[in-house]
């Protein structure tokens, strides 16, 4: 298996802002491999909507059966935050994602840390819109 970056988005973000991830996972094997993408939210995170139904009765599991060799895909998933505390100017939210592969023993981790801050004054939360 080769180690490539499984997970992309923004450093940073605004209050009410929707935050796009995409996921990636591959099999870099000669032989087909049952695939599980599992991705941990802060819990100050909701989940929104994603590209792939996630798992039955889940929201942060993926799995794929007998991926090929040489095959992969995307995941892409929104999410925003729960509640800003107003009496902070700003602060990390950490979501972390691992991609199995089988029993390889292989497994990749991806993690980013989103700064979250207030809006400016004036300022739509999540738009960047002039208040009317």
């Amino acid at each position: 298996m080769e180690k490539k970056a499984i997970k992309t988005g923004p450093k940073t973000a605004s209050q009410g802002a929707m935050v796009t991830y995409t996921l990636t996972y591959r099999n870099s094997g000669d032989e087909p491999l049952d695939v599980r993408v599992m991705e941990n939210y802060d819990q100050r995170m909701t989940f929104i909507e994603a590209s792939l139904n996630p798992d039955p009765g889940t929201d942060n599991a993926w799995t794929f059966p007998k991926l090929k060799p040489g095959a992969y895909g995307q995941i892409k998933y929104t999410s925003t935050h729960r509640s800003m505390n107003t009496d902070l100017d700003g602060y990390v939210v950490t979501n972390s994602s691992t991609v199995y592969y089988g029993d390889s023993g292989f497994n990749q981790s991806g993690r980013i840390d989103l700064h979250w801050h207030k809006a400016p004054p004036g300022v739509l939360p999540g738009t960047g819109n002039p208040c009317v």
